[in-house]
Formats: structure tokens, sequence, C-alpha cells
């Protein structure tokens, strides 16, 4: 009889148990939605920004700095708690009665405006830790951004490394047979030999590189294995990027920028809380008694106010002026440097841009002209089979060299993107807002 109810309780609970993974989704909604991303059959780059938001732990860190600036903000603008306590005042060691029974309440007031201003400095430290967070992500999209380009690169060069392969190693036969039919030097067989073990190192190259590129890109997910695999897009893109677009002002909604100006708040704010400090709390006293011996209630009443004779806060003033001006410098540096760093990133894109143009433009076309010549000169017998093949190579080449300045000219963009805080930076600050 036990036994059968056992297994009739047991039928129960798994009739009654909720479906484990729908009680996992709702324990954790960024698993789920992490799961969620990685069950797509394609994934882009927002993708795989929303992957970083859910799982890198640096970002992650950055959001608990503002979560923990948060709290100090809340608890800044409390006031303090009133003390309550209960006196019992013995008159008589014979007589029990004789005694005075007391309950009494101190509260402090804040004098000075301090409470206002710890008030202030919190809300300017959380305003800092939110704009840190937001330069930690800009950077961390920014690693992921170029990543990401980097990865399409590797795919894209390797069919053109073997094609670059076929064509060699077909340059090496012909020599070889050339050479043992006398009619070619050993130089060239060596030669041939060379060029095939240069193209098959290159190519070992940019496989580590890969691998490499994708290890690290791996370890910004903190476990998650991404599919790089259903990666999609180009190496093609079209920012609108001008020189006239990019002055220094629109490094005025950089964060690192922002941090710094929240920081001369706070310090700001700092001071004025120093110089409050000055201005010492008092305590209001307030009880309510009974004396038993007479039977009669009495009530009491006082202010008690510290005398600021030999700590007036001077150091502490000194300190936070001292504070504030290196606030405000650091706010110059970071100016200063923000600017260094957009004009070099700009002038990387440009330099990148215009070769890229150039060989779409120019070397490109000869190339493919080049190779057309040689396959007509060819059919017709005026070229031997290496002028075609040496034509072959040299587009081949100078396809690999384009795709190099489109990820050149990719990566260059991801650095300006984040610093300018364009697409697909401002599309994440959009969507957070």
């Amino acid at each position: 009889m036990v036994r059968r109810l056992s297994v009739l309780l047991l039928l129960v609970s798994l009739a009654t148990a909720p479906d484990t993974e729908a009680s996992a989704a709702q324990a954790d909604p960024a698993g789920a939605e992490v799961q969620s991303i990685l069950a797509q059959d394609e994934l882009t780059l927002a993708d795989f920004f929303r992957l970083a938001k859910l799982t890198n732990p640096t970002l992650m860190a950055a959001e608990n700095g503002v979560q923990a600036m948060a709290g100090r903000a809340r608890q800044a603008g409390h006031y303090p708690n009133p003390t309550f306590g209960f006196e019992v005042e013995e008159l008589s060691v014979d007589n029990s009665a004789d005694r005075k029974d007391k309950v009494s309440l101190v509260q402090p007031l804040v004098l000075g405006g301090r409470r206002g201003a710890a008030a202030e400095v919190a809300q300017a430290e959380l305003e800092v830790a939110t704009a840190a967070r937001a330069s930690v992500e800009r950077e961390v999209f920014r690693r992921i951004h170029t990543l990401c380009f980097e990865q399409l690169y590797f795919r894209q060069s390797q069919s053109v490394f073997d094609e670059l392969l076929v064509v060699a190693n077909r340059t090496l036969e012909i020599v070889q047979i050339r050479f043992d039919a006398r009619a070619a030097p050993e130089s060239q067989v060596t030669k041939a030999l060379l060029e095939v073990y240069d193209l098959e190192f290159a190519q070992r190259q940019m496989q580590q590189a890969q691998v490499a590129g994708a290890a690290e890109l791996a370890s910004l997910f903190w476990g998650v294995e991404v599919p790089l695999h259903r990666l999609t897009g180009t190496l093609d893109g079209d920012t609108g990027l001008v020189g006239e677009a990019l002055g220094s002002e629109v490094l005025n909604e950089h964060p690192a920028f922002q941090a710094a100006l929240q920081n001369i708040a706070a310090a700001d704010a700092s001071l004025r809380e120093a110089r409050a400090s000055r201005v010492p709390d008092i305590d209001i006293y307030l009880a309510y008694g009974r004396n038993r011996a007479v039977d009669e209630g009495f009530v009491e009443a006082g202010i008690s106010l510290p005398l600021p004779l030999f700590n007036r806060n001077e150091g502490r003033i000194a300190e936070r002026k001292h504070q504030l001006a290196q606030a405000r410098d650091h706010e110059r540096v970071v100016v200063s440097n923000l600017e260094f760093v957009l004009t070099a990133a700009h002038r990387r894109y440009l330099t990148a841009r215009d070769q890229l143009q150039a060989t779409g433009e120019r070397i490109l076309p000869a190339a493919e002209r080049g190779l057309l010549q040689a396959q007509e000169g060819y059919r017709v017998g005026h070229l031997p089979i290496l002028e075609l093949i040496d034509a072959q190579r040299t587009l081949a080449s100078v396809r690999l060299r384009t795709l190099e300045l489109k990820k050149d000219v990719a990566v260059a963009e991801a650095d300006l993107m984040s610093l300018v805080g364009g697409s697909p930076y401002a599309e994440r600050e959009t969507r957070d807002e």
C-alpha cells in the first residue's frame, strides 16, 4: 500500500511540475535571451552587440558599478535617524518606588546645506559611473566590430588564396616540365617552388590569425560558444563620414568627455560639502518622565551644539579645492586626447578609403584587362602559357589586396563610429534609452 502511494505521489508531482525550460527562462531572462540569439540562423553585428550586453564581464562590471552608485545616491539623500532612549533613575536604595522613569528622543539637525551637497556629490558620481559604462561599452563594441570584420575578411580571402595556390602550382608544374625537357633553367623551378611555399605560409598565417581572432571574440562573451559561421555581412560599407562632419563638436557627447564634466560637478559639490561641514550639526533633545516619589510627570528639553574651536575642516576644504582644479585640468586633457585620436582615426580612414578607391578604379580594372588580353593572346598563339598564368596570378593578388583594403576601411570606420557615436553605436544607445 505504501509503495503504491509513493508511485501515485511521484506521478502526480511529475504531472504538475512546471516545464523545466520555461521555468529556467523565467528565472534567468538574460540566459533565455542569449539562447534566443544563438538560435538564429544568421547573426548580425547588432546581435553580437546584444550578446555582449548580456555576457561580457567588463560590461557587467560597469553596470554593477552604476547600480552601486545609484544605491549611494539614494542613501545620500536620507536625513539622519532620531535616537530613542529610556532611562530609569533610582533615587532611593531602600524604596524602589522612589525613582524617575524617562523616555527621550534626540534628533540631529543638519545645518549648512551639507546634506544637499552630499546628495549632489552622489548624483554626480552616478553620472560619472553612467558615462564610464557607456565609454566601456563603446570600446567593447569597437573591438567586437573590428574582430567581426576581420572574420569576414578571413572568410572571403580563403577562396582567393586557394585560387592563387592553384595558379602557382600550375606554374610550378609547367616550369618543372620545361626544366625536365632542358628548356628552362633550374632557377625558374626554384622561383616557382618558393612562390608556392610563400603562399602556403601566408595562408597558414591567415588561418592562425583567424583562429586567434575567433578565440578573442569568444573571450568577449564569457564562455558562450558563438557560431561564427553564422556571421553575416560584407566588408563594403558607406558611413557617409566626411571631414566637415568630424569637428571637435561631435565629441561633446562622447562618454569620456561627459564623465570629465560630471567629475567637475562632483568635485564642486564635494567642495561645497566640505565647506558646509564647518558648521557642526546640533542635537535637539526632548524627554518625558515621571517622578514616582511624588507621582508627578515632567518634561525635559535641550539642545547640544558642538563648538568648532580646533577643527574647522580647513584641510579637507583645501583637498577638495585641489581636486576640483584637478578635475578641470583632466577635462582639458580628455578633450585634447579625443581631438587627437579623432584626427588620427579620420586620417587612417581617408587613407584606406583613397587606396581602396584607387585600387578599384585603376589597378583592378587593369588587372582584369590584362587577363583578358593574355587569354586572347594565348588563344591565338601569341603568348606562352606562363604569361597567361602570370596574368591570372596578378588578378588574384589584386583581388586579395582589394579585400585587405576593404578590411582596413571597415576597421577605420569602426574606430570612427566608436568615437563619434555613429551607427551602429548610436542605435544601441537609442534603444538603451
